[in-house]
């Protein structure tokens, strides 16, 4: 079969991509989200030149993206694992509708009626906290953040 050495390349690719994210996690993306955090961009030249950065970051992170998808397809089909087997309540978008659930929850019980709702979440500080929390943590709902096409809604 003439596709066996690809598909051997992309198997031995896909058995190293987790030793490789860690490394350029803590060589890449933790010092580049750090950077960002520290130096915000004052001019028209800096922001220019922290987007050029950006774009240099993506292109590390697309690769990512990408072979996430293909190693769990290969190690599902190697090792015949069925859907019904793979946990789905780590994945970024279940858990981030969770806790958003326990937040209308909250809210519920501290109100009386659906009427109220509203007025009850302008009134309680401690809600409208957590919820600012739960939105910068987790109000993109994608775990393809870095993937431009996708729209953000925060």
């Amino acid at each position: 079969m003439p596709s066996w050495p690809g598909l051997w390349r992309l198997i031995k690719r896909e058995m190293s991509v987790d030793r490789e994210f860690e490394r350029d996690y803590k060589q890449n993306f933790l010092p580049a989200l750090q950077s960002l955090e520290q130096n915000p961009s004052q001019s028209l030249s800096e922001l220019l030149e922290q987007t050029e950065q950006i774009q240099e970051w993506l292109k590390l992170i697309t690769d990512y993206n990408i072979f996430g998808p293909i190693g769990l397809a290969i190690r599902r089909s190697l090792f015949r694992v069925a859907e019904e087997w793979l946990p789905t309540d780590t994945a970024p978008e279940i858990v981030s509708i969770r806790e958003l659930q326990k937040l209308a929850e909250k809210l519920r019980q501290a109100s009386t009626s659906d009427a109220e709702l509203e007025a009850e979440f302008n009134r309680n500080q401690l809600l409208q906290f957590e919820f600012q929390q739960w939105l910068k943590a987790d109000g993109y709902l994608s775990a393809v953040g870095t993937d431009l096409a996708v729209e953000t809604w925060q």
